[in-house]
């Protein structure tokens, strides 16, 4: 494929042909594919949105924020969880929330349920489920 044809990429309007608006670091440099380093670095300043510089703490029930390092700060990796503590409180949590299910998910094989009983059940075991999907396994 002619790498000067459009394509469609998924932060471009369908139905735009005749005003793309190009986002993406791919289609940027699908235009520009003998882009020297210092043109990439110029090309990831100029996308639209931008990755932002600060994210909530990644424990749901905080409200905090984690700034991404400053440039220069030599050393260190950015930060998941706003402290020490708040991380902590996650992992209790994440591993409460795995011991439930996994106790829910072994009654329900093991006792006799009523209709009634059994959907409720199931209710309990996908409510963790859920709540389990914001509590994603930490990296080592």
């Amino acid at each position: 494929m002619d790498t000067n044809q459009h394509r469609r990429v998924s932060d471009q309007h369908p139905g735009r042909q005749d005003s793309i608006v190009i986002r993406s670091l791919r289609t940027r440099l699908d235009k520009e594919p003998e882009a020297t380093p210092r043109r990439l670095l110029g090309i990831l300043d100029e996308l639209s949105p931008r990755p932002p510089d600060e994210l909530p703490c990644l424990n749901p029930a905080c409200d905090n924020v984690c700034q991404y390092p400053k440039r220069g700060s030599r050393g260190f990796r950015p930060s998941r969880f706003c402290s020490k503590a708040c991380r902590a409180t996650f992992d209790r949590t994440r591993a409460r929330l795995s011991e439930e299910l996994a106790l829910l998910d072994d009654l329900a094989k093991t006792h006799s349920w009523s209709k009634r009983e059994h959907l409720d059940l199931q209710r309990q075991i996908s409510l963790r489920r859920w709540a389990l999907a914001r509590y994603p396994k930490s990296e080592a």
